[in-house]
């Protein structure tokens, strides 16, 4: 019996009540000066055109607005997507170009290589010629001219 009585007053406390408006009440005021204006309430019944007159005349603006940054952001996707191919064809090409100037230097590298040989061997045979001469220009004892 307790328990009929108690879901009783249950059943009573939360049976369905008419909705207040919005506009009632003393906090309703305040926040009516501080709160922008609300757009009609959108219903979700299909059938109810009474409801929401601005869903026969076209699109929100709402749904505009979105279809706008929408169709931005695929733009910008593409565009971001046709810099990064640009971006990967001009770094392969400068890996390419990048490894030939590595070969033409490596080449540069071993002929000045050679070249070094090449004069050390060069030095060597002026210094030996240098030593000659001064040999051969120093006055000879045995020869005199009196």
């Amino acid at each position: 019996m307790k328990l009929l009585v108690l879901a009783a007053a249950l059943t009573w406390g939360f049976a369905p009540q008419a909705p207040k408006p919005a506009n009632s009440g003393p906090s309703a005021k305040s926040a009516a000066l501080h709160a922008p204006a609300q757009s009609p309430a959108i219903s979700i019944v299909p059938d109810d055109q009474g409801a929401s007159p601005r869903a026969a005349s076209g699109p929100s603006d709402l749904e505009v607005r979105m279809t706008w940054f929408a169709g931005t952001l695929a733009t910008v996707a593409v565009l971001q997507f046709c810099a990064l191919l640009w971006q990967t064809f001009s770094l392969r090409k400068l890996a390419k170009a990048s490894s030939s100037h590595t070969q033409e230097m490596e080449y540069q590298s071993r002929v000045l290589d050679g070249q070094l040989k090449v004069m050390s061997e060069q030095l060597a045979a002026v210094q030996e010629t240098a030593s000659a001469s001064t040999m051969s220009a120093s006055p000879n004892p045995l020869w005199s001219y009196s």
